[in-house]
């Protein structure tokens, strides 16, 4: 753990823990990150999977939950694709959906997303 405080050192407030499996754990580093197309994950940090449910929606699961729904998440889609929220977030996982320019839902490649939160 790494905390900081006062010079004196009588006050101090954990700002980073390193978890026994290596995760830096603070408000301040990514809780999850993924690249997927579709189903398949090409490269993430604490994400256990990504299922289709429909042509171009996707729920992103976190491998450790965040402990509350309260996360910012921030996202891009591949070519002139857009990603958005699919409903409310939850902490087990969030919900997306890619959409082409044309406002159709579309599948694209290369989707990805990173999350910050508790």
């Amino acid at each position: 753990n790494f905390y900081t405080g006062a010079d004196s050192g009588t006050s101090t407030t954990k700002r980073l823990s390193i978890a026994a499996d290596g995760r830096g754990l603070s408000q301040f580093t990514a809780k999850g990150w993924v690249r997927f197309n579709g189903s398949t994950i090409n490269d993430s940090h604490n994400v256990s999977s990504v299922s289709v449910s429909a042509t171009g929606q996707y729920r992103v699961y976190w491998d450790v939950d965040f402990a509350n729904a309260n996360y910012a998440v921030a996202g891009m889609g591949h070519a002139d694709r857009l990603l958005s929220f699919d409903g409310a977030a939850n902490a087990a996982y969030i919900n997306l959906n890619s959409y082409a320019t044309s406002g159709s839902r579309e599948g694209g490649n290369y989707e990805s997303i990173i999350a910050f939160g508790s």
